[in-house]
């Protein structure tokens, strides 16, 4: 297992549509619990819920060729146990299973604020005549807005980028 890549081969667009997929399935999880190398994810039993795992899981398997997935289910109609295991000695994998998709979300959110901010504060300068104080405003905030995106996951800060491309 050591000698895989960590990488991704899926396209920006199909790695939106893979993310939002698995969402779905980790969604509904009855709780999280990290693991060294990883995370476990609890479900309550279902059919429908079982078989959305298997099909995460394969669709997974193809393309994060490094990932190691246990999928157990407990004895009379107990709960199912999903354990993703990344690469020994890689804590990014847990870390970025673990955290979700949350903390990307409020990141953008709050780079879009400095980012909006800052360029209304320009604006308001140029067509209004404000201050040349509100120009530094607006920079500050154009500096904010660069930090935060800093603090994304880059598969996701890479989603960003492509979007703004138009890509």
């Amino acid at each position: 297992m050591a000698d895989l890549l960590i990488i991704c081969s899926l396209t920006p667009g199909a790695l939106e549509a893979r993310k939002q997929g698995l969402l779905c399935v980790a969604r509904p999880s009855a709780g999280r619990e990290p693991l060294a190398d990883g995370l476990r994810l609890r479900f309550e039993p279902s059919i429908e819920t079982l078989s959305s795992i298997v099909q995460a899981v394969d669709a997974e398997r193809h393309c994060c060729r490094f990932l190691r997935f246990t999928i157990t289910v407990e004895p009379d109609e107990g709960a199912v146990i999903v354990d993703l295991h990344g690469p020994t000695g890689h804590p990014r994998v847990r870390r970025s299973v673990a955290r979700g998709e949350s903390i990307n979300l409020a990141v953008f959110a709050l780079a879009a604020f400095f980012e909006i901010a800052g360029c209304f504060a320009f604006w308001i300068w140029v067509r209004r005549g404000a201050t040349p104080f509100v120009v530094v405003l607006g920079v500050a905030s154009l500096v904010g807005f660069a930090l935060a995106l800093t603090r994304v996951d880059s598969t996701f800060a890479g989603t960003a980028y492509a979007a703004y491309g138009g890509i």
